[in-house]
């Protein structure tokens, strides 16, 4: 009886079709216009100097003539633009968080080379942003580039590639800026567009 009942079972899966497939399409968008911020962290949290040498007024002193003397100027930063600022690192002793914002690459690399004592991190992101225009263009995009992916598989499982009958938006985030990380291995100016498409199979 149990025998049958497996036999039963195999067939019963064996005789069920695959009724659709799911592709991931993703694709890059570029921004020809980003804009750069830096954030500057300032103190002696990590020193072991002594207090007089690592003074906030002066390392701020100190700070501001590095900059001056690179060709910045100190009032286009903005320090702790949050409200809050180095007492978030939980560190004893004082500091101050700045900001810098450029919309060349160029500068920004210029301004992290700035690095006198006390200035203990410098974290870079790049800001992009994608309008409607540019959205349509990359779902145009992610579509083309899904029936490309779903039409090999299918024609690898000897069947017909049908219409789409479901488009899943990942997390993209368009009308809004997006923040990207900059690092060696990655452009500063792009982020990743990206599709679930559901295809049907005939």
């Amino acid at each position: 009886m149990i025998s049958l009942l497996c036999i039963a079972l195999g067939t019963f899966t064996y005789a069920q079709e695959q009724e659709s497939i799911k592709i991931s399409a993703n694709v890059i968008h570029k921004d020809a216009t980003p804009t750069f911020r830096a954030t500057v962290t300032l103190g002696s949290g990590y020193s072991s100097l002594p207090t007089e040498v690592m003074n906030l007024d002066l390392l701020k002193k100190r700070y501001k003539e590095e900059l001056e003397n690179a060709g910045f100027q100190f009032e286009a930063l903005q320090e702790n633009p949050n409200g809050f600022g180095y007492e978030t690192l939980a560190q004893k002793q004082k500091g101050t968080v700045y900001t810098f914002t450029t919309t060349t690459m160029e500068t920004m690399r210029k301004f992290m080379q700035i690095r006198p004592l006390g200035v203990e991190s410098i974290y870079v992101v790049g800001i992009i942003e994608i309008d409607a225009q540019e959205t349509t263009k990359l779902v145009k995009l992610a579509l083309a580039q899904a029936r490309k992916k779903a039409l090999a598989i299918a024609l690898g499982m000897n069947r017909n590639l049908g219409k789409i009958i479901q488009v899943e938006d990942i997390g993209n985030r368009w009308g809004e800026t997006i923040e990207t990380s900059i690092y060696y291995d990655r452009p500063a100016d792009e982020c990743r567009y990206t599709l679930d498409v559901t295809f049907e199979l005939d």
